[in-house]
């Protein structure tokens, strides 16, 4: 991602693919906003606010989603 180092968007994609093990029944869309209370506690060093950091932590919901068997949460993917 331009204008980030991975120790700004490491702890963001990492942040998406723990919420995708912890709710493995529900849509990203559906704990975005828990997701955002949750990123002060998770971001260590990265210096992105959550509404970048969102973006990565997505991707990496999806990744995750795309390379699981079936459609968990139900939205298609």
């Amino acid at each position: 991602m331009a204008g980030g180092s991975y120790d700004d968007y490491g702890p963001a994609y990492r942040h998406g693919a723990d919420a995708y093990t912890r709710y493995p029944d529900r849509s990203y869309d559906d704990v975005e906003a828990e997701l955002g209370r949750g990123w002060d506690s998770a971001r260590g060093a990265s210096s992105l606010e959550w509404e970048r950091a969102k973006h990565a932590s997505r991707d990496a919901w999806h990744r995750l989603e795309r390379a699981m068997p079936g459609d968990a949460d139900g939205d298609g993917r």
